[in-house]
């Protein structure tokens, strides 16, 4: 987790501190916008960490348990379905930020504006990187973890299986040696 401060980036009445009129209708627009952008992250967060629970119990399991493979499959694409929301969410709030940079009428509000959404947009974009970043590393120690238990199980049963089927193995989802090498090919389909 970031360490992102959970009131973060809206505090009550953080929005009633800005001048009148469009400028600041358009600043609440804005502000509103990376709260649901800071939503979404944290969500995204909770789903990592879920995810990471399923990996546990899958990699930890010498059976297959369905449910669990059923639940894991609904967090991915929730996951993949948030990810393209944030990233769509901050495309927008980086429209809004050029846009108000590039408008250069009444000066004073709008240099104060464009410092606080260049600051909201910077550290909700790292953010959202660093929590992409923590997914594929999730990512990448269940694969691990999945090679690891797939060759602890062939090297009970003392059969040769080429690095290229533990991975088709570990692409299809199936984890467990015992139930999967009779059905490798059609050589494999005796002991």
């Amino acid at each position: 987790s970031s360490g992102i401060n959970a009131e973060w980036p809206l505090r009550p009445g953080i929005l009633d501190v800005h001048s009148g009129g469009d400028h600041a209708d358009e600043m609440k627009k804005f502000l509103k916008d990376a709260q649901q952008v800071r939503d979404k992250v944290v969500g995204i967060e909770s789903i990592v960490n879920q995810i990471r629970g399923y990996h546990g119990k899958i990699t930890g399991s010498a059976a297959r348990n369905e449910d669990v493979h059923q639940s894991l499959n609904r967090a991915m694409d929730e996951i993949r379905e948030m990810f393209d929301t944030v990233k769509q969410a901050l495309k927008t709030l980086d429209e809004k930020f050029k846009a108000v940079k590039a408008d250069d009428s009444d000066q004073n509000h709008r240099t104060s504006d464009v410092r606080i959404m260049s600051s909201q947009y910077t550290t909700l974009q790292r953010w959202f990187f660093e929590t992409w970043t923590e997914y594929n590393e999730c990512q990448s120690d269940y694969r691990e973890k999945c090679k690891e238990k797939l060759t602890r199980q062939i090297q009970i049963t003392e059969k040769k299986v080429t690095q290229e089927e533990i991975n088709k193995m570990i692409e299809s989802g199936k984890f467990t040696v015992f139930s999967m090498l009779f059905n490798l090919s059609p050589s494999s389909s005796t002991l």
